[in-house]
């Protein structure tokens, strides 16, 4: 497809011209022609590692510590998703998922010692939902990344087939809009995807979890002191009396 050639093509362009050298540009846009995606075919999992070093011996430890600890639990895969990651880490906002569906993406960070019990309230909750999630074509999907030493960061992300808004249609690129098709409004998949969110939202904050956005999604109100939160609300009455600023967001 002529659209896929030129997004691809794209993508390739960018990563020779972040290499920093010619020859280290042209190494790495041959490995990523000739790998693709082929590698992520019978892939259920893949754990991107980032490892730094003062000097290439050091380097070159942390990479052999690396792959020691994964042993005979996976297989090391072409790096061409993290040459690509750098050469271009704010590619065009993904506002719709694989094939046109809605995406909703929302995230805690708890401690190590209170994620595997967070994973298990939500997985938990994902089989009291897997029929009609089926039925209606709803998938969930879990990414989760390491803070150092002080936490684990677990995201979840919701995908379902929908309709398109004005935001969609005039924040993709046409190359990626036509590589999609819009899916149609349900208000039953829909009220599933809003009960979903409020319970994931629920699961997170009794964990204890903090996160790293506000917006409209989190229950921000819920814990202020009574005080703040009444000061809050009256600026928010005098900077915007009509309340047509993001109305109900943040609780206020």
């Amino acid at each position: 497809d002529a659209s896929t050639f030129k997004s691809d093509f794209k993508t390739l362009l960018s990563v020779g011209k972040a290499a920093g050298n010619p020859l280290t540009g042209a190494k790495r846009m041959l490995s990523i022609a000739a790998n693709g995606r082929r590698f992520l075919k019978d892939s259920r999992y893949t754990i991107s590692f980032l490892a730094e070093g003062n000097t290439r011996q050091a380097l070159k430890a942390q990479l052999r510590a690396i792959r020691a600890a994964v042993g005979k639990n996976g297989y090391e895969i072409p790096n061409t998703m993290a040459v690509v990651t750098r050469a271009n880490p704010f590619p065009d906002p993904m506002v719709l998922g694989p094939g046109g569906r809605r995406l909703l993406p929302m995230h805690g960070i708890v401690p190590y010692s209170a994620a595997e019990s967070l994973h298990a309230e939500v997985e938990k909750y994902i089989d009291s939902q897997k029929q009609a999630c089926e039925r209606l074509g709803i998938d969930v999907f879990l990414v989760y990344a390491t803070l150092g030493r002080s936490g684990f960061l677990y995201e979840l992300v919701i995908y379902w087939p929908d309709d398109w808004n004005m935001l969609h249609k005039a924040t993709l690129p046409d190359e990626l809009l036509s590589l999609m098709q819009e899916g149609e409004a349900k208000e039953e998949t829909r009220q599933l995807v809003d009960d979903m969110k409020t319970r994931f939202v629920d699961i997170m904050y009794d964990a204890g979890s903090a996160h790293l956005q506000i917006g409209r999604l989190y229950p921000y109100a819920r814990d202020r002191n009574p005080a703040a939160l009444a000061l809050l609300r009256k600026i928010k009455q005098e900077v915007d009396p009509a309340g047509l600023i993001n109305p109900g967001a943040l609780g206020i």
